[in-house]
């Protein structure tokens, strides 16, 4: 082989060896390219997560305050009586620290009267609070709401009277109208406030079924 063709042939191998570099790096810098796009790109999940419920609504408080108070309210019981009052009094007079009656300053009668009570719970005092799954109920306990004596109706049925004395209608009211407290006690002391405020519950409470509260919550009265 000449010097020549041996010259040439150095060249033509240098020349591919050098191609065959270009064509590596080519290759090495598309891929890292691809590499960096694959960090940079934003990720597409496949499946999308689904969508966070409603949250529950808001429990009615003011609309169901509003049926219990009606309710309350239409519970209140009038109670009417009717008394009897057997009253004597006598001016009286001290001598030497003794006291004594004055003769004729004795006033006496006997008298029938009426009242009456409004009995129930007041409604002003009704309150609804719901927190989770639990209903609160304020029910305060039954009162005597409201109390009169008629004392333009009072029958006389007995009276007496000194010589310097004399009955009046006043005389008649003042007696009948200081009973009134000892005309609470009696109701008081019964069973009849008591009676109403656990109607009231037992009402409320099937109400409450009715719409179906007491599915969701649990019912507490105080």
């Amino acid at each position: 082989m000449s010097q020549t063709n041996k010259l040439i042939l150095a060249v033509m191998s240098t020349l591919l060896a050098v191609i065959v570099l270009l064509v590596v790096l080519t290759s090495v810098t598309s891929l890292t390219i691809g590499f960096a796009d694959a960090e940079t790109a934003e990720f597409t999940p496949i499946f999308e997560a689904p969508p966070e419920p409603p949250p529950p609504p808001e429990f009615p408080v003011d609309n169901v305050t509003a049926y219990i108070r009606s309710i309350v309210e239409s519970l209140q019981l009038p109670y009417n009586y009717r008394n009897v009052i057997v009253f004597s009094e006598q001016s009286t007079m001290t001598l030497f620290g003794v006291e004594l009656g004055i003769p004729g300053t004795t006033q006496s009668f006997v008298a029938a009267y009426h009242g009456e009570m409004l009995l129930g719970i007041d409604v002003n005092q009704v309150a609804v609070s719901a927190e989770n799954n639990l209903l609160t109920i304020t029910l305060p306990a039954a009162q005597i709401l409201h109390h009169n004596i008629d004392t333009d109706n009072i029958e006389v049925l007995d009276e007496s009277s000194g010589l310097f004395t004399s009955v009046s209608v006043e005389d008649y009211a003042s007696p009948v109208l200081a009973q009134m407290g000892d005309n609470e006690a009696t109701v008081l002391e019964g069973s009849m406030l008591t009676d109403i405020r656990a109607n009231a519950e037992t009402v409320i409470r099937g109400l409450l079924e009715v719409l179906e509260i007491t599915e969701e919550y649990v019912i507490l009265f105080n």
